[in-house]
């Protein structure tokens, strides 16, 4: 393949496992004439650190990797015996910086001031072992640049490749950001009424925490946790019994819904990501506040809503 950022590699022959930190278990994988690093984190330096770098590498032979610019972008394992795309597909969609925003628009809340702007892109992603693209929303955040992938069956379409397609994929997107924008502004603005669950914020709270021990002198990192620990407590709203038996976690924080949001988008787009703390698992997150499964469970403003500051506030951490 002439792609010289992506690769694509099927059955690979010659797999090796080399450790190169002697204090923490970071690896580098060779796959064939291509090489990536695995921190510590990383399943493959896990799974190595609990056997041996031989039943990792005896594992992995014969498989099938996606290589992006030295990071294992996907992988499935010899025994895979599905869809895979061949080298053209590689070769149009891998490099293609049109493709994660086909169509775009903006919301302005104007009761959030500065805060309320938001740009919304709708596009696509690719997979090489499925044969449809799929639809990719963001929705960013402009006094902050902090933004997700919203991860929700209202986004969620799978775009066939056909003739034409470019034309189509431009269809596409644009009808997704028609659907999309007047509920995103809804619940945006009722997200500033509602309350976080005291369960999503300490699940927000253990991302903060996981990155973190990663990062430990991180200021960002230690502001976030200590705002959310601050503003995060309980004690005043809940019996010490309800908080220490779990019945709490599923009732009201005093953090409102659009405060957690934030907090996640900040941690998002301006801490890094690792194996237990990803990027995915942040935008799932933070598309269940924008859209929760069951709006009927939301808990609207009944207690005083202890947020971090006005809407038009840029930054928690």
């Amino acid at each position: 393949m002439s792609n010289l950022n992506v690769k694509f590699i099927k059955n690979a022959e010659h797999i090796d496992l080399v450790r190169t930190n002697s204090e923490k278990a970071e690896y580098d994988l060779h796959i064939n004439d291509e090489t990536v690093h695995l921190n510590s984190r990383h399943p493959f330096s896990r799974y190595a650190s609990l056997t041996t770098p031989e039943s990792v590498i005896d594992s992995l032979k014969g498989g099938h990797f996606v290589v992006d610019n030295g990071s294992l972008k996907e992988y499935r394992d010899a025994s895979y015996k599905g869809f895979m795309h061949n080298d053209d597909f590689i070769e149009r969609f891998a490099n293609d910086n049109t493709l994660l925003k086909r169509a775009s628009d903006n919301i302005h809340i104007a009761e959030y001031g500065h805060g309320g702007s938001f740009d919304i892109s709708a596009g696509f992603t690719w997979s090489a072992f499925s044969k449809n693209l799929k639809t990719n929303m963001e929705v960013l955040r402009l006094i902050c640049s902090n933004g997700l992938i919203a991860k929700n069956k209202l986004f969620e379409r799978e775009v066939p490749i056909i003739n034409l397609f470019d034309h189509h994929l431009d269809i596409a997107a644009r009808q997704l950001i028609d659907i999309s924008k007047s509920k995103i502004e809804k619940r945006i603005i009722e997200m500033g009424r509602e309350h976080s669950f005291v369960k999503d914020v300490n699940l927000v709270l253990g991302h903060v925490d996981r990155r973190l021990t990663d990062d430990p002198y991180n200021s960002r990192l230690i502001n976030l946790n200590n705002v959310l620990n601050e503003h995060a407590d309980i004690s005043q709203f809940y019996t010490k019994q309800a908080i220490t038996n779990g019945i709490a976690n599923s009732l009201a924080s005093p953090i409102s819904r659009l405060d957690l949001y934030n907090v996640i988008t900040e941690l998002n787009t301006h801490t890094h990501e690792i194996v237990d703390s990803t990027k995915t698992a942040l935008d799932r997150i933070g598309t269940s506040l924008l859209f929760p499964m069951d709006l009927d469970g939301v808990i609207n403003q009944r207690i005083n809503t202890s947020t971090f500051g006005s809407p038009e506030q840029a930054f928690f951490g």
